[in-house]
């Protein structure tokens, strides 16, 4: 049997590191702007609770849920889908995901300015975006 100097010594040779532990982390780092949009998106629909004193058992019932799933997406333990995000809005009255009204396309456009980002910039993305649609 080998001897070790230390416990510390003892210790990391018998630790094995966990995979889950990894895959959760490095999942966390693709995903950062999805997480934080998620926590800001929870935030607001805590805020607007709070501020109409109104329970998540309330929420539940409004978007016909279970109250466990309403606390488990606004503890961001569950992936909501688009048609969550509409019950909710639905039930709150907050815009929680707005998408810019895409402009007409226009093939002339492209061959116009020569580019195709140009065309892309002047076609699909608004001139402004909304303060609502900003992550800052």
């Amino acid at each position: 049997m080998k001897q070790y100097e230390s416990t510390k010594e003892f210790l990391n040779a018998q630790a094995t590191p966990s995979e889950s532990w990894a895959r959760f982390a490095e999942d966390n780092q693709r995903n950062e702007q999805t997480n934080r949009r998620g926590f800001q998106a929870a935030v607001r629909v805590l805020l607007y609770l709070r501020e109409n004193n109104y329970s998540k058992a309330w929420l539940a019932e409004q978007m016909g849920v279970s109250p466990q799933y309403v606390g488990k997406m606004l503890k961001g333990g569950s992936n909501v889908t688009l048609a969550t995000i509409e019950k909710l809005e639905t039930a709150t009255g907050l815009v929680l995901l707005a998408v810019p009204e895409a402009r007409s396309v226009r093939y002339r456009a492209a061959a116009v300015s020569g580019s195709v980002t140009d065309f892309f910039t002047k076609t699909f993305l608004p001139a402004e975006q909304p303060a609502y649609f900003s992550l800052a």
